[in-house]
């Protein structure tokens, strides 16, 4: 639904990839500075918010990344609930 159109070789992918840089890092850092479900929530929304309304969109300014039939708000929609799934899935573990 989205493809990044800056590469530094044209076989491999992208330099620039969000869902393998940035996102990870977020992930990471949410779940390790927030101890409860009310923290992590805020800060998951707040995080996810940026990351989907602001850093994309600039990404698409800068001609980085383009969007295929795709809206900013399905990013945010996505990455919060991945959020919420790894953080369930690893209370679980550890209960």
């Amino acid at each position: 639904m989205w493809s990044f159109k800056v590469r530094l070789i044209p076989i491999i992918p992208s330099v620039f990839l969000v869902d393998l840089t940035i996102i990870p890092l977020y992930y990471m850092l949410v779940y390790q500075y927030t101890s409860t479900w009310k923290a992590f929530a805020v800060w998951n929304a707040v995080a996810s918010g940026v990351i989907s309304l602001v850093v994309f969109p600039l990404m698409a300014v800068a001609n980085v990344v383009q969007l295929i039939h795709w809206n900013y708000l399905y990013f945010w929609v996505i990455i919060l609930f991945v959020g919420f799934l790894a953080r369930g899935v690893i209370a679980a573990v550890m209960a």
